[in-house]
């Protein structure tokens, strides 16, 4: 067998884990969690099965397994059997948190141990790797079959599948109806330059020396000192203009296509930023979000009997050893929209966390940004993030159910604020109690050091 030690109950999650994905893929693995897998039997004599009948040992390495007896005293028995009977790595320890090399426990300190701790799948992928170089034996009791009724049988006691349609809400939301026409518009290159420093009142798109809206050539002009900068205007059928049959300007249908989910984004960034800040999340992608304090208790609430009020900004502290507060950093709930033209007219609303350290302005590095909404929301569960999504959305909408956005005048779209619903034929019944990491104090929690990079 396959032996996997660990701390009982600290690292019993990633043990569990490790040990069904290893019988998934036809080893023999053994583990105080996994009775009966694979119909063997929990093992009385612990340190009969270490002696006899493990091929490998895995220790799963973190802060508490260190130092705790119980899984230390596993570790000095399959030490021993490795020196008596001169077995090349047979202990093969798997790292699972931040502890540093040099504080290894000694009986450690020369070994290199598998990291899981950025990543399990790599980790996994690393140690089957060395199975196959060890040609480590499997065993046909052992397998997916085995692992889905092993399962069943521990875990869905209090959960199961039914055989009933329910309901499952997107972060699809649909547009009501695009304007049937749009606009190319002939214009003077020699305003170029000015058109360049003067932001028109409605979105457009550019194409050689021609201006692409849904605003006719007033509307799009009013309030910019470019007199004369439109010479004429043409109306093409939307339809006709997305398959690419446009006269006089000739475009590719998926070029088309882009030019109208362009104006449609730019329709939305107006709205938003009316209302909020945006930030740019890269070149062409940017996300809208509250400050701090913006709203009343940063808390928005859907107007839907299922969905519960969310806080859409937050904070946690650094503290010191003697309690007082010396670093805090805010978490700002954020939303960036995808425009879609087929099957339907649509926004994807794509949900993200952003953080600062005034409540205010979002720290520029996506990288820092995306390490630390990793850590902080990995207890997230659905509900979290779906309540939060649909109260924005309700927020940025009026009270008949709907976003309005300005494609010109007379020309505004309605984005419906409850999202496209679609319908399974089965139905899950969730467990009653969850499962997974528990949400860390939020005084021990330090996502933002010194150096500006994430520990």
């Amino acid at each position: 067998m396959i032996f996997v030690s660990h701390a009982n109950p600290e690292d019993n999650q990633f043990a569990l884990w490790l040990s069904l994905r290893l019988a998934n893929c036809g080893y023999p693995v053994w583990c105080d969690l996994t009775k009966l897998l694979g119909g063997e039997y929990f093992w009385e004599d612990i340190e009969k099965a270490i002696r006899s009948r493990t091929q490998k040992f895995l220790f799963v390495l973190s802060k508490t397994s260190n130092y705790k007896p119980g899984a230390l005293d596993e570790l000095n028995l399959a030490l021993t059997v490795e020196r008596r009977d001169n077995l090349k790595d047979f202990v093969i320890p798997l790292l699972i948190d931040d502890l540093q090399p040099k504080d290894f426990n000694i009986s450690l300190q020369r070994r290199i141990a598998i990291p899981f701790h950025q990543n399990w799948a790599s980790g996994l992928k690393q140690l089957l790797t060395k199975f196959d170089k060890d040609k480590i034996l499997k065993d046909p009791r052992f397998n997916p079959s085995a692992v889905n009724t092993w399962w069943e049988a521990n875990t869905l006691t209090d959960c199961a599948i039914r055989t009933e349609s329910e309901d499952y809400f997107s972060n699809l939301f649909p547009i009501k109806s695009l304007p049937p026409v749009i606009y190319i518009h002939t214009f003077q290159t020699s305003y170029s330059y000015a058109l360049k420093k003067n932001r028109l009142h409605y979105p457009y798109r550019r194409n050689g020396s021609y201006l692409i809206s849904f605003a006719s050539a007033d509307n799009l002009t009013q309030n910019a000192p470019l007199e004369g900068l439109i010479i004429n205007s043409k109306l093409i059928n939307l339809q006709d203009f997305l398959q690419g049959i446009s006269t006089p300007l000739t475009l590719k249908s998926q070029d088309a296509q882009n030019m109208v989910t362009d104006l449609v984004r730019k329709s939305w960034e107006n709205l938003a930023w009316s209302k909020l800040p945006l930030h740019k999340l890269g070149k062409y992608k940017k996300a809208v979000y509250f400050r701090n304090d913006y709203i009343k208790g940063n808390r928005v609430k859907a107007q839907l009997d299922f969905v519960s009020g969310r806080d859409i900004v937050g904070c946690r502290n650094r503290r010191d050893q003697y309690g007082n507060i010396i670093r805090t950093t805010y978490w700002h709930f954020a939303l960036e929209a995808k425009p879609i033209i087929f099957p339907y007219p649509a926004f994807f609303i794509i949900p993200h966390v952003l953080f600062s350290n005034d409540g205010k302005n979002i720290w520029e590095s996506d990288l820092r940004n995306n390490k630390a909404r990793r850590r902080y929301c990995k207890d997230w569960w659905n509900p979290e993030w779906r309540d939060r999504l649909l109260g924005m959305i309700d927020w940025l909408g009026d009270k008949q159910g709907y976003m309005e956005l300005s494609l010109g005048s007379e020309k505004d779209v309605q984005v419906s604020t409850i999202p496209t619903v679609f319908q399974a034929p089965v139905t899950y019944i969730e467990p009653t109690e969850k499962t997974g990491p528990k949400p860390e104090a939020e005084t021990d929690l330090d996502i933002d050091s010194p150096d500006g990079e994430i520990d």
